[in-house]
């Protein structure tokens, strides 16, 4: 890759108990890669209900950088990651991220989740039509009954 290229945004989503472990792998793996090729492939950010500091599942207070007004005043991310974790299934419940989530989608050339947070992305209404995978033990609940 060319120096002439600029970096790739990519953005996470992180909410109240997502699981740190969703933020911290994802985010680690893109800045190593930045670190092995000696320059900036991607650019990182953090997006939340408000930038500040939230608590993830196990305790860890992270800071977000961004809110949903914030992301889209910089534009489209080149990839979106959902965090998953325990607070998911309240995120789905009050709708914080939804219309920003779907506003988003059209525009970024990728959009995924880590884990539960695929439940998010469906509830958005992003993956009808679509397979999507998660943990094991947060699946069948939210199956839908197969046809005998």
């Amino acid at each position: 890759m060319s120096d002439a290229f600029p970096p790739r945004r990519v953005v996470l989503l992180a909410y109240p108990d997502c699981q740190a472990l969703d933020v911290s792998g994802p985010w680690q793996v893109f800045a190593s890669a930045n670190d092995c090729a000696g320059r900036p492939l991607y650019e990182l950010s953090l997006v939340a209900r408000a930038p500040g500091p939230l608590h993830t599942n196990g305790g860890l207070a992270i800071v977000a950088d961004l809110d949903w007004a914030g992301l889209t005043a910089r534009g489209a991310p080149d990839t979106l990651l959902v965090a998953g974790g325990s607070g998911v299934f309240a995120e789905c419940r009050a709708g914080h991220h939804l219309d920003g989530l779907r506003e988003m989608a059209p525009r970024v050339r990728r959009l995924g989740a880590i884990c539960t947070g695929a439940f998010l992305l469906a509830r958005a209404g992003l993956l009808d039509g679509r397979r999507a995978t998660t943990h094991w033990r947060h699946a069948r609940p939210w199956r839908r009954p197969t046809r005998r």
